[in-house]
């Protein structure tokens, strides 16, 4: 098994493994094995799972897209244009990529309704005629509610 590339996780994963070893260590070495691949298997299933998914999103990459996919795809594509924009969706996404918040922080109330609302300041920025494509300052840095 090897971690696309494209989403740096492969060394999160690696250092995740580490620590989960150093824990199952302290605890002595009875039933080693078993202990660290179940530890192991959470961070790996997390970043495997997120990959696969994210890959799914292409046309070209072969495999079954189920419903679920599709709207975390979605979704996905939300929070990326947000990230665009504001630092704290950037913030917290790179933290649920980076494996240190689980995927579900993504899915906080607070957080989804931030990322609407910077998507839809957005496409009314845009959508006004004459308006220039970039936000000032003063837009850009302004505090979301």
């Amino acid at each position: 098994m090897s971690f696309n590339p494209v989403y740096g996780q492969g060394m999160s994963v690696a250092a995740l493994a580490a620590v989960a070893l150093r824990d199952c260590l302290r605890r002595g070495v009875t039933d080693l094995p078993r202990r660290y691949f179940r530890e192991t298997a959470k961070a790996i299933g997390v970043a495997w799972q997120t990959g696969a998914t994210s890959d799914l999103a292409f046309a070209e990459v072969e495999g079954r897209r189920t419903p679920l996919m599709r709207v975390t795809n979605r979704l996905a594509d939300l929070v990326l244009t947000a990230c665009e924009s504001d630092v704290v969706v950037g913030t917290r996404f790179f933290r649920v990529t980076g494996l240190l918040d689980p995927p579900t922080r993504l899915l906080d109330p607070s957080f989804l309704f931030r990322v609407a609302t910077v998507n839809l300041r957005r496409r009314q920025r845009h959508s006004r005629p004459g308006q220039a494509a970039v936000a000032s300052p003063v837009e850009r840095d302004s505090p979301l509610p």
